[in-house]
This record gives structure tokens, sequence and C-alpha cells, in this order.
């Protein structure tokens, strides 16, 4: 073999080493076009098999005869310059034997030049064939591909098609990249694979929640808002499946204890089938690191055994079930809870007993949600650096006094402190000290009495803040009812004329009439009284009053002033 051999099959070797490459660095097969697949073209496959040394035995015979084609392109050398193409030429059909003319070397059936990466080339491929189209080699994907479907942007609404939110994809129900590129809504893809948005929400985008699905709201945002499909906390122990709300957190209790007052209480272990007997017994049980909720089974016998509720633990004490939880503990305070610790009380009626008080506070927080604190012969609330927060409940007729703070704080909202203390009792209906403060909305102080130098409704002695709205407040004349420096009131009806502030009605005395029935401690008022459109709702008052009627709820709206509107 000559040298000039030698140089034509390694220039042809690296020409088609180059085409080979090229190829496998396209993203998909070449395509030829529809005009390549002519009568030409089908002479040229025995060729092709011939070339590519693919043809065995008989037919690598019969591939690697001449067709008439050949023989006809062949035969008619001018012909076919005058057709355009003449065999051995550039970019022509190779000649006999792999022929091609000097400068060109032949390759996948094809004289090329040898420094030419045919990969690239656009130009066509010619035959002698007068009928036949010039082809055109075209990748997947590009506009000359009719057929095309799989690319990333021919036909493509988005890329990359993998679900996920696509800028492309500007209709909001529809904002994801589906799997053929097109934009979908969520019910086309796995909403859970995004763990901050698990679920499909009706508008066509993957939500926080839904009301079929809020498995993903939990620790402190327990409750799927359905209507913006978020997790939010818990504001109301009905929210919660637990029956108990951590209203500081938004959290819901997990942890469960069961009593009932019928049950042997020597075998107890606070599960729904072995419930303790006393309230005490199961709060004795309640560790630091496990929010509990006690839940009391309402009996017609009362439990007896005083509720000391220990250091930094987060307890509520609910009933379960329709009825009356009585707790009447003598000798001894009803409960007590101390520092660091939050007790919520719902549902609940402390009554009766001795001189003890009914709550003492020392140090923590106590909720008193739809209870009633009443006829006991000692203080109803005694809290030292306590913060007392009163919703829809009601002191009455504690022969000790109302509620009494060294420090701390007191919040009334639709709640009434009546008729507490007497002529010999140091404190009437509230006594803060010591910078405690009071903050009151919707609520009714009235009828309660001390002894001579104590105010009926309200006494302080070097205290905070205190404010009164929307509120009752009347003692047993105006001369003896407050004696609370810098203490502000407005949208309310008292009969304390040295109460600042704006919106109030100063009447003098109280009148029963008023009320459905104040000598029974019923100071629901009727329809046809001062109170009315005194009261100014606001944004975050409660949307009741005391007994769940539905108040305006509406910014600026007028409303009964006091715990309670008429029916």
């Amino acid at each position: 073999m000559g040298r000039a051999d030698v140089r034509r099959g390694l220039a042809r070797a690296r020409a088609e080493e180059r085409i080979r490459a090229g190829r496998r660095a396209r993203k998909r097969a070449l395509i030829v076009a529809p005009g390549f697949w002519n009568t030409a073209a089908v002479t040229r496959i025995p060729r092709l098999l011939c070339g590519l040394g693919l043809g065995l035995g008989l037919i690598a015979g019969a591939a690697c005869q001449p067709t008439t084609a050949d023989t006809t392109a062949s035969e008619s050398g001018e012909g076919s310059e005058t057709q355009g193409c003449t065999a051995g030429s550039l970019n022509c059909m190779c000649g006999e034997g792999d022929s091609c003319e000097p400068g060109l070397v032949c390759a996948s059936m094809r004289c090329v030049d040898d420094g030419v990466d045919t990969t690239t080339s656009s130009g066509p491929v010619t035959t002698t064939d007068p009928t036949t189209t010039p082809a055109t080699a075209t990748e997947v994907g590009t506009s000359g591909d009719s057929s095309s479907s799989g690319s990333e942007t021919g036909g493509s609404e988005c890329a990359p098609a993998d679900g996920s939110p696509n800028d492309a994809c500007d209709d909001p129900t529809k904002p994801y990249c589906g799997v053929e590129g097109a934009c979908v809504g969520c019910d086309a893809i796995d909403c859970t694979q995004i763990p901050e948005t698990p679920a499909c929400g009706a508008a066509g985008a993957c939500v926080e929640c839904t009301e079929a699905q809020s498995g993903a709201c939990g620790d402190t945002t327990p409750i799927c808002d359905v209507a913006s499909n978020t997790c939010i906390g818990c504001s109301e122990h009905d929210e919660c499946d637990s029956g108990a709300c951590d209203r500081a957190t938004g959290a819901c209790f997990a942890t469960s204890l069961y009593v009932d007052r019928a049950a042997p209480c020597d075998t107890g272990d606070g599960s729904p089938g072995a419930p303790f007997c006393e309230i005490a017994d199961a709060v004795a049980k309640v560790s630091a690191n496990a929010a509990t909720v006690v839940r009391v089974k309402p009996s017609a016998s009362p439990y007896v055994k005083k509720v000391d509720v220990g250091s930094n633990l987060k307890v509520a004490i609910v009933r379960d079930g329709v009825g009356t939880v009585r707790i009447e503990v003598d000798g001894a305070d009803s409960m007590q809870v101390n520092d660091g610790t939050t007790v919520y009380l719902q549902n609940l009626q402390i009554s009766k007993g001795t001189v003890n008080k009914g709550i003492i506070c020392l140090g923590g927080t106590v909720w008193l949600e739809r209870s009633q604190l009443i006829e006991r012969k000692g203080l109803g609330i005694d809290g030292v650096d306590c913060q007392v927060k009163l919703r829809q409940s009601r002191m009455y007729l504690n022969l000790g006094g109302g509620i009494k703070l060294n420090g701390g704080s007191l919040s009334l909202v639709n709640s009434y402190v009546v008729t507490n203390g007497g002529a010999f009792s140091a404190v009437a209906g509230i006594t803060l000290t010591n910078l405690a403060t009071l903050d009151a909305v919707f609520s009714t102080i009235a009828d309660n009495d001390g002894k001579a130098g104590v105010e009926d409704s309200l006494e302080c002695a070097g205290q905070g803040a205190v404010s009164l709205r929307n509120s009752i407040l009347f003692g047993k004349s105006a001369a003896t009812s407050v004696d609370c420096l810098k203490a502000a009131a407005s949208n309310s009806v008292f009969d304390a004329a040295g109460l600042m502030g704006a919106g109030n009605m100063v009447i003098n005395a109280l009148d029963p009439m008023w009320f459905v029935s104040p000598e029974t401690g019923n100071f629901a008022i009727f329809g046809d009284t001062p109170f009315k459109d005194v009261a100014v709702w606001q944004a975050g008052d409660p949307s009741v009053d005391y007994d769940d009627t539905q108040r305006p709820a509406s910014e600026g709206a007028a409303d009964y002033a006091g715990a309670d509107r008429p029916n």
C-alpha cells in the first residue's frame, strides 16, 4: 500500500470518527427529511450496508452489487454533471471503489473535504436521479421537524417539566410545569412532594392545608383555616381534638387524663377505662414536659380534694360531658397554682367551702373560662404576681371579696364581678396593689361591698394601668364606688364621676330594674336600659357576649355595655 493510500485511509478514518462524535453529541437521533425516502435513497441502502461493513455472506454479496441507479449514474457521467453532481466530487456520491477527487475522502458514501466535519454540513445530498428531492438532515426539536414532540422548546409551554412552579405558567389555576411541558394545576402533580404546601387546593395551587387534608398542621399551628388554606394556632378549646388549647402558644394539648367522681378511688390510672376519682389525683400525675388536659366528668357529688398544681406545668382542667363539675373544698383553698404554671379552667364551678380562698395563685397564670367562682365564705381569687384572665365567667357572692391582686395583672372579658364582699370585708369587688393592672372589656362590676374605707367596685393602692371599656361599674353608692387614681374609662356606664375618658355615661346609682334578677346574681340586662348603644365594638373584641349572643362584630358598631346583651 502506497503512502497516498495510507493518507487517504487515515483521512477517511478521521472524518468518520468526527461524524460518529457529532452523532454522539446530539440530543436526539437525526431525522432525515421526507424527501430522502425516494427511489434513489432505496438504492443507496445496500451500498450503505456494504460501506459500513455490515453485509455478511450472501447478504454482503447482494449489498455490494451495483444497482440499476448506480449503473445509470456511472454510465451517464456527462448527464450527471448537468444534473448538478458528479460521482467522486465534493458532497457527491463516492465513485467506483469509494474513490473521490484529489483532496477529498469518501466517508459514509459521500465525498467530503479532509478538513470538514460533516456533522455540521447542511449541503444537499444529490444523486443522478432527476426525481429525487435533496434531503436535509434535521435534528429533533427544530422547526424543520413537524413530528417532534419531546424537545425542551418545540411545542412546550414551559421547562423543566418537573412539576415545579414555573414563571412561564402565568395562569394561577395552572402554575406548575407538568411532565409533558404543559402548564397544569395541582391535581396533575403530587403536592406531597412539596413539604411546605402538601395539599391540593380548589384554586389549582398546592397549599398548606384543606378541610380534607390538614395533616401538615401541627405544633403551634394545628388548625387549618379553610378560608386561607393556611395552618394557624388554636384560639378556642373546642378547636382541638383533645378539648384544650394553649392560648399562649396556639398549640393543642396532646396528653389527656380522665377523672370520674363515681370511679373507684384505689384503682384509677387516668385512662378512659380507669379514670381517677378526684381532680387532685390526676393533676398530681402531670409532668413538666407534657402539657396535659384533665377531662372531668360531671357528677352529682362534688370533687372535694384541694387541687394543688405544681410549678412549671401546663394543665387544662375541662368538663367532659354535660352537667356541672363542682369543686367544693372545706378547710383548705380549693385550688393553688404555683410559679411558672399555666392552668386553664373551663366549665367548672368552684363553690361553697370555708373562709379559705377559692383560688390562690403564686406567680402563675390562671385562665377562668365559662366558669363560676361563687358562694364561698372566703375570698374568690387571691394572686401574688399572678396573671388572671376571666372569659365569660362570673365571680358572685364570695363573702371575703371578689379578686385581690398584689402585682401581676387582671383581664376581664364578657365577665361579671358582682355582689361580693360585705360590711366587714377587706376586699369588695376588685383590689389592686403593688403595680397590679386591670383591663376590663365588655364586663360588669356591680353591687359589691366592703368595710368602711374599702371602695365597693375598684380599690387601688399603687396600682399600674387601669382601663375599663364598654363596661358597667356600680357600687353601693357613688361616693364609695371607686378609689383608683389615673384609672381610665371609655364608652362605659358607671357611678364614679372621677373616672376620666370619652363616650361615658355617669349615673349616680344602680337601678335593680335594669337587670333580670340581681338578687340571685343574674345581672343580665333588659333592652330598654341606659347601657344601649354606649359601647363601641373594636377589632379584637369578642364576637359574642357572656352567653354567646352575637355582638355586632364590625368596627365602630354600637353595642350594649356590660358582659351581656339582651336576649
